[in-house]
């Protein structure tokens, strides 16, 4: 099991795609928690960015489970 989690002040602006150009990106928004987690995580993450609009920052956290 993949858990990949994200911690940011909310509304941050990230991207986040499958392919390595970030052509097939989804935008994803940090809400009040402050933290965005895909657990399991289904796909294979290889791409992420931050928006431009701002200054931000994040911290990405990721564990690898295996029996």
């Amino acid at each position: 099991m993949l858990v990949f989690d994200i911690e940011a002040d909310p509304n941050t602006i990230l991207w986040i795609g499958q392919e390595l150009d970030g052509s097939d990106k989804k935008k994803v928004i940090i809400g009040k928690t402050g933290r965005y987690t895909l657990n399991p995580m289904e796909e294979m993450v290889r791409y992420i960015a931050l928006d431009n609009d701002r200054p931000q920052f994040c911290i990405i956290n990721y564990k690898c489970l295996t029996t």
